[in-house]
């Protein structure tokens, strides 16, 4: 098979996840990357099977507009590669809703896929998701959870033969010895709710529930700081190898997502089961699903009192080796090689049935 990997919008908190899926696609075929220059520099993702090809003109900008013109300059400027690749599966890791809607008329969108990652939960907005509609059924879509594809066939109108369902990746898979745990919780996702964040630390202000009762607690947050010794909130970049540091060094991982947070997933989850870390997040749907199938190993939350008991609870809880198995076992490499392996194959024969 030959593999064409392309993105429109390159954010740099997917560099992970992106490099694992051209490390899983290297292992299905021949693998040639367009990417932004130096954007998989420090991955090592070239590898016999893998080309990386460092030719898209992508610039970041804080404006939303600037964004959007962003992304269909990088479809613009990938078209003459892509359309003249017709034997390609071509794969889009990431892009944007609205620009790919313009910027579709320039490519050839047969084997073509599009991850979904935010986009889901943009079709709420009445005009993105008029542009949606105007090419779901033109494309394929990948999607990381099959409640993510009930929705899009359901409640958008996506044909069910053009979604696939391929599970988040997890990245390292690492145990942490009882001795070597330096925290009670610790919650560094970037996405964390910023109202949920502030109630947590003028709780600790005024009743000292961490100090009282001898937790510490490392929080993350865009706009509030916060230390006692106890309770812990930064703020700012967190380098990864500072991340990975808290992450192996905690009880569990604390993931409070905004309302705004439905048909996506957080990396922040994969990343504390592959540590055999216990969740608790939001009552978002991925946690709902989870909560269901994992049941020992994560749980969801509605309120600070919820927090607090739940931190309290698994304090001294055993690690249970049975269920982080299962869920690994759902996430790892060979299973995502085999559902992409079976999404080309099928579209293949869908396509040479419509010839």
């Amino acid at each position: 098979m030959k593999i064409l990997v392309l993105d429109y919008v390159f954010p740099q908190n997917h560099l992970r996840l992106n490099t694992k899926l051209v490390e899983c696609l290297g292992e299905i075929g021949e693998v040639r990357v367009l990417a932004r220059p130096g954007y998989y520099n420090a991955t090592g993702s070239n590898s016999g099977s893998v080309e990386i090809v460092e030719s898209v003109n992508y610039k970041d900008h804080a404006a939303m507009l600037g964004r959007k013109i962003s992304a269909m300059s990088a479809m613009a400027g990938t078209c003459v590669e892509v359309n003249g690749r017709e034997d390609y599966y071509k794969v889009v890791l990431t892009f944007d809703t609205v620009a790919f809607a313009f910027g579709r008329y320039c490519i050839d969108t047969r084997k073509f896929f599009l991850m979904h990652h935010k986009n889901i939960d943009e079709l709420t907005n009445p005009i993105k998701r008029i542009l949606f509609k105007s090419y779901m059924n033109k494309v394929y879509h990948i999607v990381f959870e099959d409640i993510f594809k009930k929705y899009l066939i359901e409640q958008i109108g996506v044909e069910e033969d053009r979604i696939f369902v391929i599970p988040h990746p997890v990245f390292c898979e690492a145990r942490t010895s009882p001795e070597e745990v330096r925290h009670d919780c610790i919650g560094l996702s970037n996405s964390n709710d910023e109202d949920f964040i502030k109630m947590i630390i003028d709780c600790e202000i005024n009743g000292q529930f961490f100090s009282k009762n001898d937790l510490h607690v490392v929080l993350r947050s865009k706009v509030h700081s916060f230390d006692n010794g106890h309770l812990r909130v930064i703020s700012g970049h967190l380098p990864k190898g500072e991340y990975d540091d808290y992450m192996a060094k905690t009880k569990m991982v604390f993931v409070p997502l905004p309302e705004s947070y439905r048909f996506r997933v957080s990396g922040a989850i994969y990343d504390a089961f592959s540590h055999y870390k216990y969740v608790m997040a939001s009552d978002f749907p991925v946690m709902k699903e989870y909560k269901a199938r994992y049941p020992r190993i994560c749980s969801s939350i509605n309120n600070v009192e919820d927090f607090y008991a739940t931190i309290i609870a698994v304090k001294n809880r055993t690690v249970d080796d049975l269920s982080y198995e299962l869920f690994l076992r759902d996430h790892r490499k060979n299973v995502l090689i085999n559902e992409f392996t079976r999404a080309f194959r099928k579209v293949e024969l869908y396509e040479s049935n419509e010839k």
